[in-house]
């Protein structure tokens, strides 16, 4: 007849799914050994069962003391283990092992997890604003001599013409000029998009699109495993973020004319909680699947981003953490601005994408 249901079920969670010689976590790979052998008498009782993994049910046998080679595990010896390592799940809260049947890693075996974003500071200095008179009156020149030749050369049918140039006739102008942003570039707080590359529209020279590649953003790419031996169906993934300011499937456009309608196997919402779904709802043994690249983008001082995960598929479930090291690289730029009175001013500082352009 052998042991019952109810005496395996007391026995496995008392051992937390462990051998009880070994002590290693088995999972499913267990048996129930009769510690007296059965058809020597021994009973189908709880007293008289011990969980063994295969290797040590193996050895154990059944106890013969006249054996030619080796020492089975006696009656004896089998009731000691069972007993202290009982105890010892106990007093250590030991947890049956949790069952792996799928892994979210990097698609690239040799990536090391650390990211390197490009960060620009940018540091406003501010200066006296008749500095510049004072010094050409000090070497008896004319404060607007230069600017009067510079605009001579300044020919405005050329697509190198700075703008406005001719319309500064004193000083004054021209200190606003060098104080006007030319391209104020917002800061890491106004613009957050994390898109690794922007494709915008043609300009009215040459009428090409231009790309701007920006190096402040991060591109991840993830794979889904099945490390498992059973078959995984109607399964998604849920991935949450934290520590980054912006996360966003990297968009699929090769140029700024590319109208294709591409399609996403991740999407985040406004609060970057991304959902994977695959295209086939099945995952079978020793296959992965592919998801599509992320990006995100985080502040300069960020030093760490975990990505909690969830997985979920019909009858299992499991979740997991992944960490990505950030060592942001700054670039320092100084900006001049001139002011009546400089010493009432304080250093201005703002933190940049990194952009570059093709």
């Amino acid at each position: 007849m052998g042991f019952s249901k109810e005496i395996k079920d007391e026995l496995l969670v008392l051992c937390a799914r462990h051998c009880c010689v070994c002590n290693r976590p088995v999972r499913l790979k267990m048996e129930i050994h009769h510690i007296h052998p059965k058809e020597k008498g021994g009973e189908d009782t709880f007293e008289n069962a011990i969980p063994l993994c295969f290797d040590c049910h193996c050895d154990a046998g059944h106890y013969n003391p006249k054996h030619p080679k080796g020492l089975k595990f006696s009656p004896e010896e089998l009731r000691k283990h069972k007993t202290r390592w009982f105890q010892k799940v106990q007093d250590n809260n030991i947890q049956p092992p949790k069952v792996e049947l799928v892994k979210l890693s990097f698609q690239d075996s040799d990536f090391d997890g650390v990211f390197k974003p490009v960060f620009v500071k940018e540091v406003t200095i501010y200066n006296d604003r008749n500095l510049h008179k004072r010094t050409y009156e000090l070497l008896g020149k004319d404060p607007m001599e230069f600017l009067i030749d510079f605009k001579k050369k300044n020919d405005p049918f050329s697509p190198y013409s700075i703008q406005f140039l001719n319309k500064i006739e004193t000083y004054d102008d021209y200190i606003d000029f060098l104080n006007e942003d030319k391209i104020e570039l917002d800061d890491i707080e106004k613009n957050k998009d994390c898109q690794p590359i922007v494709h915008s529209a043609p300009g009215l020279i040459n009428f090409s699109s231009r790309t701007e590649i920006n190096l402040s953003n991060c591109v991840l790419s993830l794979k889904l495993s099945n490390i498992g031996d059973e078959v995984l169906e109607d399964y998604k993934v849920y991935l949450t973020f934290i520590n980054a300011s912006s996360i966003d499937s990297v968009n699929k456009k090769r140029t700024f004319y590319d109208l294709h309608e591409y399609s996403y196997n991740v999407l985040f919402d406004r609060d970057g909680k991304g959902e994977f779904e695959p295209n086939s709802n099945v995952l079978v043994q020793k296959d992965s699947v592919l998801i599509d690249d992320i990006c995100f983008r985080v502040k300069p001082d960020t030093k760490e981003v975990i990505i909690d995960w969830q997985f979920l598929a019909r009858g299992y479930s499991t979740n997991g953490s992944i960490k990505l090291k950030i060592e942001s690289v700054i670039e320092d730029v100084e900006k001049n601005k001139f002011v009546e009175k400089p010493e009432e001013m304080d250093e201005k500082i703002r933190f940049l994408p990194k952009l570059d352009f093709n």
